[in-house]
Parts: structure tokens; sequence; C-alpha cells
């Protein structure tokens, strides 16, 4: 994750309004202390938190991990566990320990002088009824969605993450709730292209377009509230700049969540799309 001040930011958008594109430009982005960075996941297939620092503008690195951190995860049941770190930076369980429905667990890292802490809470986890593709006709526009029914929890409110892949690499990603969905059932769809734009099929497209025979694989995360919040406002500052809520007390970046999670896999095929 890298850094630039706002006015930065702003001073360059003016430069680049107001200069010939035939023009050498030299920014002088400013300079700004690293911010640590946790992602920690627990759930019902184990935990991994990544730890890095954000870097500057100027930096050739993708990423500064940070691999001297102690990562203590406790549980409201007694569990208590020092994470310990692989070369690449993210630290996992010794004794491979896997969430429990119900309990809150707390992270605690401790980088030098400065402590972060943020809890979860594990939740039930679902299933996946059905997935399917399905041209739908929105403003005159027919798009293509991935159609999901999950059987949810009744009589409770419940709150889902959702990862799409395709071909191993993250295609689509939300957040959704139960409400207003009929007590213990969910039909979601997912957006997935236009048709315009797959017939198209531009250049710039490519990484919006789905095609022919690319692997799918989905995610279904039941997170609890405090989570939801936290990754609906990170949605939310991918559109206007903004920055999202925070899941830590001690100022770093990052979130911690539990969560239960079932999978489902397919393999795109425009015969398969139903209309």
């Amino acid at each position: 994750m890298k850094q630039i001040s706002l006015y930065t930011g702003i001073a360059t958008l003016i430069v680049l309004m107001f200069t010939s594109c035939k023009d050498d430009i030299d920014f002088n982005y400013h300079s700004v202390h690293a911010i640590y960075v946790v992602d920690g996941e627990l759930c019902n297939k184990g935990i991994n938190v990544d730890i890095s620092k954000t870097l500057q503008m100027t930096d050739t690195t993708d990423r500064d991990a940070v691999n001297n951190a102690t990562v203590l995860l406790s549980g409201d049941d007694g569990t208590e566990e020092t994470l310990v770190c692989d070369s690449a930076g993210t630290y996992h369980s010794p004794s491979d320990i896997k969430a429990k429905k119900g309990i809150t667990y707390t992270l605690k890292v401790t980088i030098g002088e400065n402590s972060y802490t943020s809890y979860s809470t594990m939740q039930d986890t679902v299933s996946i009824d059905s997935a399917s593709f399905k041209w739908d006709k929105i403003m005159n526009e027919d798009m293509l969605y991935y159609k999901v029914d999950i059987k949810d929890i009744a009589n409770q409110d419940n709150y889902y993450c959702y990862r799409m892949y395709r071909n191993g690499k993250i295609y689509k990603w939300g957040v959704f709730s139960d409400l207003g969905y009929k007590n213990g059932e969910i039909k979601y769809s997912i957006v997935c292209m236009s048709k315009k734009k797959a017939d198209k099929n531009d250049p710039s497209d490519y990484d919006n377009i789905l095609y022919e025979g690319d692997n799918i694989h989905l995610d279904i995360l039941s997170i609890d509230n405090r989570t939801y919040n936290y990754l609906y406002s990170l949605k939310l500052s991918t559109k206007d700049n903004s920055n999202p809520i925070s899941n830590f007390d001690g100022g770093c970046l990052g979130y911690f969540a539990a969560y239960g999670k079932v999978s489902h896999d397919d393999v795109f095929s425009y015969n398969d799309v139903g209309e």
C-alpha cells in the first residue's frame, strides 16, 4: 500500500490539467511516515495474518513485509496462542487452530513500542444451494449475473462477504446482509459484465470480461456486524477516495475478521447461461 498526501494529489491533478502532454513532468512527492497494515483472517479452515508497512510513492517494491511482530490470538473460551511467522511475513497458528462458532476472538499485534488490537466473533457456516449465470435486461442492456442461492440462518441478523475468483485471481467482491430477504433464504445476484462489452472485447475491459472456459471460484464468508461495517466502508472508500472506518485500536490500517466460509466452483460457458 503506497501513500501520497492529499495536497500533493490535488497539485498533481492541477498540473496534469494545465500542462501539455508533451512536456516532461518532475513530481516532487512528500515523504510520509510508514503506517503498519495488519490483515488477519480466522475461519473454520485456520488463520492467516499478514503484516506489512505502507510504501512511499517512489518505492519500487510491492510490499514491505514485517516479520518481527509478536502476534497473540485469544478467545473468550480461554484459547490463547502466539502465532509464528513465515519468510513472507505471514503469521500462522503452530497448532493449526480453527475458529469455533460463537467465540469472540481478539488479535493483538505488538511491533516494538506499538500495539494494535482488534476483535471479531466467529459466525455460523451457511450453505450454497445453487449458483448459475444468467442474462437479465437492465435499462435496455443485457447484463450477466451470477445468481447465488444461499441457505440463510433463520431468525437472526446475518452478514456476508463474497469473493469471486476468475482463474485464481479476484474478479468481484462485496458485502451484503439478509435484510429484506425471506427468512432462511437469500437469492443474491453478482453483477459480472454487460453483453455489449463482451461483444466489443476491448483490451481495456479484459479484466471484467468472462471468457469461455474460465474457472470460477466463489467464497461466501459469514461475518459479524463489525466486520461488515468495515468492509462496507472499504468498498465505499474505493469509489470516493475516503478512508474506511477503523477496525483496529492503535492506529494501524487493515482489519481482523473471524468467519465461516463455504465455497462453490464453476466453469463459465456461454452455452450454459440462462435467459
